[in-house]
Parts: C-alpha cells; sequence; structure tokens
C-alpha cells in the first residue's frame, strides 16, 4: 500500500512540476519575444480572421522545459537519456527548419525535403542504434485486440519498422500543426492513453521501468497541457517545426518503450488522417490530369478553405481523436 501511495505521489509531483516549469518559462518566452525577435508575419489562420505577429519558436522553451522536468525528477537512466537525445537533434533540426523559413526569405519553406530526410534518417539510426544497445526491456510488441506478438525471430525487419514509425510520426504531427490548438491536443490525447494503458498492463512490466516510463509521460503531458495554455484559439505561440518534430519524435519513442507502436495508428488516427489527405492530393494532382481531391491539404485546410470556424474544426477532429483513443483503450483491457 506504502509503495502504491509512493509511485503515485511521485507520478503527480512529475506532472505537476512539469506544468508549473513550463508555464513559467512560456510566460518568459512570450515577454522576450515581444520585445526582441521570432515572429511571423501573420497567424496560421488560412482566412486571415487574424493577423497579428505570433512567435513561431515555442518548441524551445517545450523541449527546455520537459529535459529541466526530466532532470530535477527522474534518475538519469538509459530511457531518460532516449527521450533527451529524441528532442534535442530532432528539436535542432526544426530550430533550424524555422530559422531558414523566418529569417531567410530566399527559402520560405525552410530546409529542402531531401535535406530535413536526410538528418531525419541520421538522427533516427542513432536513436535505434542506442535503443539496441541498451537492449529494449521486451522482446515483443502489443498488437490492438489481439494480444502480444513475439518479434524475437525478425528483430532486424522490427528495427526497419520502428525507423518507418519515428520518422512517419514526427512528420505526421509536423503536419498536423497548422491551425490553433489542433496538433496539441491531439497529443495530449495520446499521451493520456498511454498512461492510463500503462495503470492497466502495469503487471506486464518490471516495476522500476514503468515507474520511469509512466512519469516520462507525466512530464510531457505537464509540459503539452501547459503550451495548450498559449495556444488554445487565438494562439498566442506556435510549435514550430522544433515543437513538432522533437513531440513527434519523442510520441513515438514512447509508444516504443511501451510496446505500443502499433496503437499510433488508433490513437493518432488525426494524425494519420492529416498525412494520408496530403498523400491522396500529391497522387490524384501528380497521376490524374492535376485534379484535386482537397480544396488544400493537409485535410485541416480544406475545411479553412470551406469556410468552416477554425474552433470547430479543431473540436470536432478532438471528438474524432478521443473516440479512438477509447477504442485504443478497450482493445487494450480485452487482452
Amino acid at each position: 500500500m506504502l509503495i502504491n501511495i509512493f509511485f503515485v505521489l511521485k507520478n503527480i509531483k512529475c506532472f505537476l512540476l512539469s506544468f508549473l516549469i513550463s508555464i513559467f518559462f512560456g510566460y518568459i518566452y512570450l515577454y522576450i519575444s515581444k520585445n526582441n525577435f521570432n515572429y511571423i508575419q501573420k497567424s496560421k489562420n488560412i482566412n486571415n480572421i487574424l493577423d497579428k505577429n505570433i512567435p513561431t519558436f515555442g518548441g524551445v522553451y517545450i523541449i527546455l522545459s520537459i529535459i529541466i522536468s526530466i532532470l530535477i525528477t527522474l534518475e538519469i537512466n538509459y530511457l531518460s537519456l532516449l527521450i533527451i537525445i529524441s528532442l534535442f537533434f530532432y528539436g535542432i533540426l526544426g530550430f533550424i527548419d524555422d530559422f531558414i523559413k523566418t529569417y531567410k526569405y530566399t527559402n520560405k519553406n525552410g530546409l529542402s525535403k531531401k535535406y530535413k530526410f536526410f538528418f531525419q534518417t541520421i538522427i533516427t539510426i542513432i536513436i535505434l542504434f542506442y535503443l539496441y544497445m541498451n537492449k529494449k526491456e521486451f522482446n515483443y510488441t502489443i498488437l490492438p485486440f489481439f494480444g502480444i506478438y513475439n518479434i524475437y525471430n525478425n528483430i532486424y525487419i522490427y528495427y526497419i519498422f520502428l525507423y518507418i514509425i519515428i520518422i512517419s510520426t514526427s512528420n505526421a504531427i509536423n503536419i498536423t500543426d497548422g491551425i490553433d490548438g489542433l496538433c496539441i491536443k491531439n497529443i495530449i490525447y495520446i499521451l493520456c492513453f498511454f498512461i492510463f494503458s500503462s495503470y492497466i498492463n502495469i503487471k506486464f512490466y518490471n516495476f522500476l521501468y514503468i515507474d520511469n516510463i509512466i512519469n516520462i509521460n507525466l512530464i510531457f503531458l505537464g509540459s503539452c497541457l501547459s503550451f495548450l495554455w498559449f495556444n488554445c484559439y487565438p494562439a498566442q505561440i506556435f510549435l514550430g517545426d522544433t515543437g513538432s518534430l522533437s513531440l513527434g519524435s519523442s510520441i513515438s519513442i514512447i509508444s516504443i518503450l511501451l510496446n505500443k507502436e502499433f496503437f499510433l495508428l488508433i490513437n493518432g488516427i488525426i494524425f494519420v488522417l492529416e498525412t494520408v489527405s496530403v498523400i491522396i492530393q500529391i497522387i490524384f494532382f501528380n497521376f490524374f490530369l492535376k485534379k484535386k481531391i482537397f480544396l488544400m491539404s493537409p485535410l485541416h485546410h480544406h475545411y479553412q478553405l470551406k469556410k468552416i470556424n477554425d474552433c470547430k474544426i479543431v473540436e470536432r477532429l478532438s471528438i474524432i481523436s478521443i473516440i479512438f483513443n477509447i477504442i485504443a483503450l478497450l482493445s487494450i483491457i480485452i487482452i
């Protein structure tokens, strides 16, 4: 009983400390931004309902808050170092991309796709090598509705799959970050799923291992909730590529550490739909006589051009996300 109490108290400490640190850094960042640089000229509202300068390097303070919270509350082990490595290197890549977009007017699209993919590949290989050398806790993955699947005999194929998961998740979250509150809300729902499912499946894990993973999740949740404080409509701060790429890679790594990689296809349904909409648009435009399926991709821009209010778009997509997260959670219970 005492262990359970201390376990929960530590969880609460990680969550609240992360939230408070992030809120503190958020207000400092806003103050600095008002008197200095890192502005984009217009909000990301495609209909230009809002026309004001908004800081676009919000990912910097989120990364800083999460790393500080981890260093304060958790022991430094291969789990925490793995998350820090992911946040740091993907954050640097995103920062370079944001910097080019904001200050180098010769390239408004930031890094070229080939350079971005090249550096994502290098960073992801480093992460997977570090993961392999420290030996993932278990040699299995959990399949939604079907249960445990042993991957030991297909370990190299599995790591190729992990490479795809990390890069695709970071890019999917990056694509979705284009309307106030949408991206960060869906990240929050995924983190909540990871936390609740960890408590449900706690018997599958070594206690110290799952204690660290749950606390890492709660630190991310606290920081993301603090960011939503500033990013909800009308946004005061944007994640930028700095935040979206680093959070995307970290979310995928957390799913790997929890053996729930395949669940991202369910609880990350909005990120999947946004990415698929871009792929469909490209295929139809390039191979079917320049025809478009959507007014504009990704999906949220299509609805913006249909003159649907941004808040309604975010809330309706959030409802879909909540439904699929509940389905994912129910699929865990029956295993």
